[in-house]
C-alpha cells in the first residue's frame, strides 16, 4: 500500500482514527511521517517490554521488590528490572520465583509447548533391543510420516523381502525338526 501523502512509497505505518462517527484510516511511509512531527519508532524492543513488565510484577507494585542477586554475575533483580536482560544462565535459577509469574504473562505459560519442524529428525529409539524387521518398519513408519513415498516404498519392499526370508528360514527348521525326531 502506498503512503497517502507522497503516493510513492510503501506505507509502513497505519493509523486508524474515528472522527465524527467515522473511522478514517491514514498510511504514510517513515519519512512523511517524520515530516509531519510524528516520532516513528521503527525498531521493536524485547528487552524494554520485558524490563517494563518487570516493574509490573506484583512485588514491584507494592513496593517489596525481591533482595535477590545472582552469585555468579551479581545482577540484581531491581536492575533486570531496568535493563530488561539478565545477566547470565544462572540468573534464571536465582530470580526463578519472580521470573515464573513474568514468564507466563508474556507466553501464557512456563513451559515450551512448540511444534517442531515438519521435516525435523525424529529422536531415534533404542536400537539394541529391535530386531532388524522391527527398525525396517519404524524407518518406513517415519518415511510416511515425513511423506518420503520413495523411501517408504523401498522400505516396505526390503520388509517383504526380509519377512519371506523368515517364513523360508521358520519352514526349514519346523522341516528339520520333523526329520530328527522320525
Amino acid at each position: 500500500m502506498l503512503c497517502n501523502i507522497c503516493n510513492q512509497s510503501e506505507a509502513s505505518i497505519h493509523l486508524t482514527e474515528i472522527v465524527e462517527n467515522k473511522i478514517v484510516e491514514l498510511h504514510l511511509c517513515e519519512q512523511c511521517a517524520q515530516e509531519k512531527g510524528m516520532d516513528v519508532k521503527t525498531t521493536f524492543n524485547f528487552s524494554d517490554l520485558l524490563a517494563g513488565l518487570a516493574e509490573l510484577t506484583p512485588q514491584v507494585a507494592a513496593g517489596k521488590q525481591p533482595a535477590l542477586v545472582c552469585r555468579t554475575c551479581g545482577l540484581r533483580y531491581d536492575e533486570f528490572g531496568k535493563i530488561g536482560r539478565l545477566g547470565c544462565a544462572d540468573c534464571y535459577k536465582t530470580f526463578a520465583s519472580a521470573l515464573l509469574p513474568l514468564i507466563k504473562r508474556v507466553q501464557q505459560a512456563t513451559q515450551h509447548a512448540g511444534k517442531r519442524p515438519e521435516r525435523a529428525p525424529r529422536p531415534a529409539a533404542p536400537a539394541a533391543a529391535a530386531s532388524p524387521l522391527e527398525r525396517l518398519q519404524e524407518r518406513l513408519k517415519q518415511a510416511v510420516e515425513s511423506e518420503a513415498f520413495e523411501e517408504a516404498a523401498r522400505l516396505r519392499d526390503e520388509i517383504h523381502l526380509l519377512e519371506e526370508r523368515e517364513r523360508r528360514s521358520s519352514r526349514k527348521s519346523t522341516r528339520a525338526k520333523g526329520e530328527a525326531e522320525a
